[in-house]
């Protein structure tokens, strides 16, 4: 082993820190790069992170380099948030100015001391209406560019004359929640709402998804809801970027319900204040614009209320008027038909009494006449009844003796006829009776062979029993 002096590492890492520092310490370098593994320390507002450049095609990391921001570099992040509206974090692209720092211990870090906001907010404004061109393609059925304007189904809705029943999806915690409810609650119009609570972070892009979901649990509650009102406030500027999102600028354009967004961004709209029904900036003018519009609602019935009353005034009077004048011409008219007609009704009194009388002498006199027809009649008539009832009875004394006469004619050939027609004279004339027990048979059905019979004569009943039956056809030929 050849002899060799060794040194020590500081040695070492002096002598890397002297060259670097030849080369690299009076000048600073505007660098591209991705911002990974970031952290803040509040307290000393110290910014740590790695800067990292990834290959286009393949996404593998090419480069590497530990950074961090303290005193100036800090207070650049800080206005950078502000001005873009970008939190300054891990995964964002951004065009910084660095110095080459190098430490015995830490090794080499790129000390931040600049970030370009015009690099990040061409970035932002870029990926805005790369989403915004997006919407337009995909969602074409209910996102539409007319003219230059940016029409959505959400923008179609029509408002209810009133806005009472409101779906809030907010941050319960945040005050821009606060300052709604306080506005709704103690406006000076005395109106009431009805509010239902959706809690969502609507801060930072990773809360995109939560705030799809809860505009998903609005339209699956069934409630018909008036409106719904997506508010944000009390957070940092850098946080309103969740509304840029293509998932919830998407659920925004094609709601059912109006949305009203009041999501406390001064500078800028975002893409999901384009897709919303009505753009608010802050959660109090939300409220206020809803206190407003029923306002104006209030204020148009009682207008109308005014202008009914006005109006029926109006026609009160302008009635009242006509029925005078209707009156003044009813009372003059009626006073010359009266005195017009008054001397005809006379007239037509004298002669409806003149021929009334002249009437009833006719009438009376042809009373007298049938009252005189009607006396004399009925003793006419009775007269005549008289007659008839004595050459009746007369008549029925007459033809009595007669009748009966012929009417015991008629009952002795009866009897005669009767006479003939009973047993006994039947039996004399040489015929027969045939019983069966004690019963006269009639029927020779009802005799069979073997049966005992009695066959009576004239003045002997023969006993006998029946040896033999044949049919007969009821001739005397076979006697």
């Amino acid at each position: 082993m050849p002899d060799i002096t060794p040194m020590r590492l500081s040695d070492l890492t002096g002598m890397i820190r002297e060259a670097l520092s030849q080369r690299f310490d009076r000048e600073s370098f505007w660098v591209l790069a991705d911002v990974s593994d970031h952290k803040f320390y509040p307290q000393k507002k110290n910014h740590f992170f790695d800067l990292v450049e990834k290959d286009d095609i393949s996404g593998e990391m090419v480069a590497r380099v530990a950074g961090a921001a303290w005193g100036d570099g800090s207070r650049s992040i800080e206005l950078f948030e502000k001005e873009t509206g970008q939190k300054f974090t891990t995964g964002i692209h951004v065009l910084v100015r660095v110095k080459v720092n190098f430490h015995s211990t830490f090794g080499i870090k790129l000390v931040l001391q600049e970030v370009d906001t015009r690099f990040t907010l061409g970035e932002l404004e870029k990926k805005k209406q790369d989403t915004i061109k997006r919407l337009l393609t995909e969602c074409s059925d209910y996102v539409k560019m007319v003219g230059d304007h940016i029409i959505t189904r959400n923008k179609g809705h029509v408002l209810g004359l009133v806005i009472q029943k409101i779906a809030v999806v907010s941050s319960k915690q945040s005050a821009g929640y606060t300052d709604f409810m306080h506005t709704l609650k103690n406006n000076s119009f005395g109106y009431q709402f009805s509010v239902d609570e959706y809690n969502a972070r609507v801060q930072g892009e990773m809360n995109a998804k939560v705030l799809v979901e809860q505009l998903v649990n609005v339209y699956q509650s069934g409630i018909n809801y008036d409106v719904v009102v997506i508010i944000r406030g009390g957070g940092a500027e850098t946080d309103f970027l969740i509304f840029n999102d293509f998932y919830v600028s998407r659920a925004v354009a094609k709601f059912p319900v109006p949305i009203i967004t009041g999501i406390g961004h001064q500078k800028d709209q975002t893409i999901a204040d384009l897709m919303a029904h009505t753009e608010t900036k802050t959660p109090t003018k939300a409220a206020e614009y809803i206190i407003a519009h029923n306002k104006k609602f209030e204020d148009g019935l009682v207008t109308l209320q005014k202008n009914v009353v006005i109006k029926a005034q109006q026609i009160f009077s302008q009635r009242q008027r006509i029925l005078t004048q209707l009156n003044s011409i009813v009372v003059n008219k009626s006073r010359d038909y009266l005195a017009r007609y008054l001397q005809e009704m006379v007239q037509i009194n004298r002669v409806v009494t003149h021929n009334s009388m002249q009437i009833l002498h006719e009438r009376r006199n042809e009373m007298v006449s049938l009252s005189s027809r009607v006396v004399a009649r009925p003793r006419v008539v009775v007269a005549n009844k008289l007659h008839e009832l004595d050459q009746l009875r007369s008549n029925i004394s007459t033809f009595r003796n007669q009748f009966l006469k012929n009417q015991q004619g008629y009952l002795g050939h009866f009897v005669s006829m009767i006479r003939m027609a009973s047993p006994e004279q039947t039996l004399k004339r040489g015929f027969a009776l045939v019983k069966k027990g004690n019963q006269i048979v009639t029927d020779p059905e009802q005799i069979k062979k073997g049966d005992q019979i009695t066959v009576l004569l004239k003045h002997t009943d023969i006993l006998t029993t029946v040896t033999e039956k044949r049919a007969s056809d009821g001739s005397t030929n076979n006697l």
